[in-house]
This record gives C-alpha cells, sequence and structure tokens, in this order.
C-alpha cells in the first residue's frame, strides 16, 4: 500500500525529485505530473497535517535537514508533520518506471522531531508527543522550517515560538496556535506562487530497514530485560540479528559498563520499553 512521505522539493536540471534520485534512480524518481500544475481552486484544496515516521537515517536521506544528520547516541526514531496547504496528483493508468504515484503540490510548515520515548508503541503525533514529555515518557527536539511559504509570514505567525528546541506541552500550545494562524495564509500563497512538489506517495522504500532494525532492537530488550549479560546475548543470537544494533541497545540502557551484569533496575527500563499500550 502507498505511503505518504515528505521531501525536499528541489529539482535536479532534469525535472527529477533530487533526494529520491539516489533511492529510485533517475527515471523512477519524476514528480507527477512532471510539470508543477497550474492553481484552480476547483481541484479542491486541503489544509491538513500529515505525520510521518522513519528511522534518522531514512529522514536525512530525504532531506528533512540536520535534525537528523546529528550524532544521536541511543535509540531515536524522527517523525515528520507537515502542516500543509496544496491539492494531491495521483497517477492513473500503469506507474511505468516510476515509483512515484502521487505527489502533493503546495506548501508547507514543516516540523522535525527526533523522539526518544522508553515505550515501543508511543504514538508519534504532535500533541502526544508533548504530553509525553510531560510524563517524563519521551524527550523530543525540534525544529520548525517553512517550504513556499514566504519568510515574513511565517515569522510573523511563529513569532514568540522558537523554531528549534525541545519540545513541551507549553511550546506544543504555542506552536499549535501559530500553525492555525497560518491557514489562510499558506491557502492565500497558492494563487500567487508557484506550486511545490513537498510530498508523495510511494511503496516505501524504507521499510524492510526500519522492520530489520525494530526487530533487532526488540531481541536486544528482551535479552536484558531478561538480565542477560551483553556477551551471553551475542552467543544466543540469531542469525537474523543486526549485532551492532544489539550493541547499541545495551549501550543505551546500561552505558558504558554494558558488559557488566545487567541489574534489576536496567532490566525494569527495558521491560517499560517492550510495553504496549
Amino acid at each position: 500500500m502507498p505511503v505518504w512521505m515528505p521531501i525536499d522539493p528541489g529539482l535536479d536540471e532534469n525535472g527529477n525529485i533530487r533526494v529520491l534520485v539516489p533511492i529510485f534512480g533517475a527515471e523512477a524518481s519524476v514528480p507527477y505530473p512532471q510539470l508543477a500544475p497550474v492553481f484552480d481552486p476547483a481541484m479542491g484544496i486541503e489544509v491538513l497535517s500529515s505525520y510521518y515516521e522513519s528511522t534518522l537515517q531514512a529522514a536525512a536521506s530525504i532531506g528533512m535537514g540536520g535534525l537528523f544528520q546529528m550524532k544521536a547516541e541511543g535509540f531515536y526514531k524522527a517523525v515528520v508533520m507537515d502542516f500543509r496547504a496544496g491539492f494531491p496528483k495521483f497517477r492513473t493508468g500503469a506507474p511505468g518506471t516510476t515509483k512515484i504515484l502521487g505527489t502533493f503540490w503546495g506548501v508547507t510548515v514543516r516540523v522535525a522531531m527526533r523522539v526518544r520515548t522508553i515505550a515501543a508503541s508511543a504514538r508519534m503525533d504532535l500533541a502526544s508527543l508533548a504530553a509525553s514529555v510531560e510524563t517524563g515518557a519521551a524527550e523530543v527536539q525540534y525544529s520548525v522550517s517553512a517550504v513556499g511559504v514566504d519568510r515574513r509570514i511565517f515569522a510573523a505567525a511563529l513569532r514568540g515560538v522558537p523554531l528549534f528546541g525541545k519540545l513541551d506541552y507549553t511550546g506544543f500550545a504555542r506552536l499549535s496556535a501559530a500553525l492555525v494562524a497560518l491557514k489562510a495564509p499558506l491557502t492565500d500563497r497558492l494563487s500567487t506562487h508557484p506550486l511545490l512538489p513537498i510530498s508523495v506517495w510511494v511503496e516505501n522504500p524504507f521499510d524492510a530497514n526500519i522492520i530489520s532494525e525494530g526487530r533487532s532492537v526488540r531481541w536486544a530488550m528482551s535479552k536484558i530485560s531478561s538480565r542477560v549479560k551483553y556477551e551471553t546475548a551475542l552467543a544466543q543470537a540469531p542469525s537474523w540479528a543486526n549485532l551492532m544494533i544489539a550493541r547499541r541497545a545495551y549501550q543505551d540502557i546500561l552505558g558504558n559498563a554494558f558488559t557488566i551484569d545487567v541489574p534489576e533496575h536496567a532490566a525494569k527500563r527495558a521491560r517499560d520499553w517492550l510495553k504496549v499500550g
């Protein structure tokens, strides 16, 4: 099933989406339609928030900014929220060589978040993350940027809202209010400025990586929760386990002393992480 994926909208000299060329190849990285459509209110303008979740590495590769390129110790998720205005165009008939099944044309205010949670099943929408930060269940670093939005309008709407930092509930309330205030300016801009390909619908190229990494993390956490020493866990590792990821899991829970016996408080952290719901 196709998934929605935010992208850097920059095109190369051949009209391909630049950040997707290394992933899909040039012929498969063409937006749909290839040329930006002419704005027409009859197409049905959408103004909505959409969320995309991936690994830090995957988010960095699709141009989501420096927040995901920075070194981060421990396990983080990349979450991108687009508060976008515009309209989708979906391909009809056989897709040919392209892997892009649809393109959202418009403008957006983009909130990139680097999320660390103690619960594997934590919800990734902005309100839930802010609530998790307040209870100590999550740590969220964020940055806000504009794609195709007039800098003056963007700055005025977000006055008093830091454009980067650690998310808390007060910051969430201010940011939410600022985004609501941007709804009309974003819609107005569609009729006066070129539309940008700010996101695409694709068969997610990162699914296999995410599933593989998540499986290895969960396996390592299960060993820690049972107080199995690192060396013993390695000796018991199944063939599919990524041992580098397992090592990172042990380091994340136990710190630099990850090769020693697993204390009960560390095992409890791992059990909390493994809880569902």
